[in-house]
């Protein structure tokens, strides 16, 4: 089946070509927004130029769930608060997050950029995105001499966060609500996404690194779309693009990156993502000792 041509692949600007998944029932977010099933139809294509996997359906806006129905109970059946004690419980080797934090660490660690306890010098991690807090909470209780920020649009998420009393929090969304403080390690989890145009954000990303600083990127992998079931969240209404490794190197090459490391694997919740930590490419040439 052709895919519908009123959408461009923000990588290499060709159209999706090929359907590769039609979804059939609205989400749980869309019938939030008030989508009937009647008729309903949305689609994943593949662009045919870099692979890309492109949600073509053209709806109406649902920005609005970002603010009101993402983390309401009405539609999670928790709240932010229930959802962050559940992660939180899971044994560590069973946890998305646990996991993440370990592989961010473990790298720091092999290329001397973690840091130490009174080493002399503070490290800051900012985390777009963050949600109810699980992944930056891991991050700073096995790297407690990091300092840590949330930045996060959904209000009763951010008052989730601010109960934890563990970092700041920041409301509103990037860039417009960026702390003005530089920071070594910026993350988006799951983030890129949900953006319409993530190639935007990404270029604004040094301006709030430190010279030396990374960015740590994970999103979904496009194999959910032919390893899940369709009513996978990962394929869900909120989501614009699914990656692998070869489109998201793209991506952080074409915002000025680097990639220093990428990884495709299966989370213990069944999510399958590609993930990469990426210095700019200013950062990565001066380590690497080159001239203009």
């Amino acid at each position: 089946m052709k895919a519908p041509q009123h959408v461009h692949c923000p990588l290499c600007g060709l159209s999706p070509a090929t359907v590769v998944l039609t979804i059939e029932q609205p989400d749980r977010f869309e019938r939030a927004a008030g989508v009937g099933a009647d008729g309903y139809r949305r689609w994943w294509a593949q662009c045919e130029g870099c692979g890309l996997l492109i949600d073509v359906l053209t709806r109406p806006d649902l920005a609005a769930i970002y603010l009101d129905a993402y983390y309401s109970p009405a539609v999670e059946r928790e709240t932010p608060a229930e959802r962050y004690a559940r992660i939180m419980a899971l044994p560590r080797d069973r946890s998305d997050n646990a996991l993440r934090v370990r592989r961010i660490l473990r790298f720091l660690d092999e290329a001397g950029t973690a840091g130490q306890p009174g080493d002399g010098r503070t490290r800051r991690v900012l985390d777009i995105g963050a949600g109810t807090g699980v992944f930056l909470t891991r991050f700073l209780e096995d790297a407690p001499h990091w300092q840590g920020t949330a930045l996060e649009p959904n209000a009763p998420a951010c008052a989730h966060l601010r109960s934890l009393d563990r970092f700041a929090v920041v409301e509103g969304r990037f860039p417009e609500a960026a702390p003005a403080t530089r920071h070594d390690l910026v993350t988006l989890n799951k983030v890129l996404e949900h953006l319409p145009d993530p190639l935007a954000i990404l270029r604004r990303l040094p301006a709030i690194m430190t010279d030396d600083g990374l960015a740590y990127v994970e999103v979904p992998d496009k194999l959910t779309a032919w390893l899940r079931p369709a009513t996978d969240n990962i394929l869900g209404s909120l989501h614009h693009y699914l990656f692998d490794p070869v489109t998201l190197a793209k991506l952080l090459e074409l915002a000025g990156f680097s990639t220093l490391w990428l990884r495709r694997y299966a989370e213990p919740s069944g999510k399958i993502t590609v993930c990469a930590l990426a210095a700019t490419m200013e950062s990565f040439k001066r380590q690497a000792g080159g001239h203009e």
